[in-house]
């Protein structure tokens, strides 16, 4: 298991022992672990890319070692069973896009529809079926009277 580990201020990815014990730092890099590949080779989270000062995809090594940025990808991307693709979608405005891109660095090719509503999470069967889930977003601005303080 994989967990976050938050010491100095830094999230940094750990180890947990199946059998117990303490937890093994991975990398000192700044990750936070969301999934892992199909082949357990790999950790599928979100990084902090310094060039362009935003957090970023990104994959690092279950041994450890560098963490390697996606920046063309999505932090919403999940590999697929075989490991072979990405699944991602974007969303623009009111409406958004599936698409799947060959983790080898291959051109993105849409899937499905587009989705005429907020996408708010994908899912991904074992034969390669992809769920979407999709809604409404409602946001509000409230005043509320009266100081704090009184």
């Amino acid at each position: 298991m994989y967990v976050t580990r938050v010491r100095t201020g830094t999230p940094r990815v750990a180890r947990a022992p199946a059998e117990g014990g303490e937890l093994e730092e991975v990398s000192k890099a700044y990750f936070r672990p969301a999934a892992i590949s199909p082949d357990g080779q790999q950790l599928l989270g979100i990084s902090w890319g310094e060039a362009r000062r935003h957090a970023s995809l990104a994959t690092l090594p279950v041994a450890g070692g560098a963490v390697q940025l996606k920046p063309d990808l999505p932090v919403s991307a999940q590999w697929t069973p075989d490991g072979r693709r990405y699944v991602y979608f974007e969303q623009a405005g009111a409406s958004a896009k599936v698409w799947v891109r060959p983790v080898a660095d291959g051109s993105p090719r849409q899937i499905g529809p587009v989705v005429q509503d907020f996408v708010a999470a994908l899912a991904i069967s074992r034969d390669d079926r992809v769920a979407v889930s999709q809604g409404t977003q409602t946001t509000d601005v409230i005043l509320i009277s009266g100081a704090p303080n009184r």
